[in-house]
């Protein structure tokens, strides 16, 4: 009985067989690209209905084609700082901001006391201090309203003290609507 050995006929030679299966693969993706080539991929059908569209008028030839216009992400300046200084030194000084801010200085403390009885499981405590919570934080809110929409009518949202008075009123907004479902005694 003969040993079969890693030359023997019968096993191959793995390499002629990838070669050989990548040489007509190749062979097979050259005759496809010919075959696409030849055709240049139009139907006579095709080439024809091509013609007789590129003969019509152009439908936009009396549109004024102008420069789209340049959007604040394509800035070819992106040295410039994004926030400017464009409001008076005493804006939060407004009797309207110093008012919603003591406001929501109390609406803080009911807030914190709040958390801490529901993280204690003090059910109670929590709708009473939240529902206080909830009254000063709307308090703050009715307060700042239209002077806000002043101020960023006025100054611009890029503004720093603007982008400040914005970051509070949001941040008072996150907190009212986490008491917003809580029922009064009056509901």
């Amino acid at each position: 009985m003969r040993k079969s050995s890693s030359n023997s006929p019968s096993m191959g030679n793995p390499l002629i067989a990838v070669l050989l299966v990548a040489g007509v693969g190749i062979g097979a993706a050259a005759l496809i690209s010919n075959l696409i080539g030849s055709s240049s991929g139009q139907t006579k059908e095709q080439a024809d209905a091509l013609k007789r569209a590129n003969q019509l008028p152009d439908p936009f030839s009396d549109l004024n084609r102008a420069d789209p216009p340049v959007v604040p992400a394509n800035r070819t300046d992106s040295s410039k700082a994004r926030a400017k200084d464009t409001s008076p030194e005493d804006l939060l000084d407004a009797a309207e901001w110093v008012q919603g801010t003591a406001y929501a200085s109390e609406a803080n403390v009911l807030d914190e006391a709040a958390r801490a009885a529901k993280k204690s499981g003090d059910e109670a405590t929590y709708v009473i201090k939240g529902i206080a919570a909830r009254t000063k934080f709307s308090a703050a809110l009715d307060e700042v309203r239209d002077w806000e929409l002043k101020i960023r009518d006025k100054y611009g949202d890029e503004d720093r003290k603007v982008r400040l008075v914005i970051k509070e009123i949001t941040a008072w907004s996150k907190a009212w609507r986490r008491y917003r479902k809580l029922a009064t005694s009056g509901n």
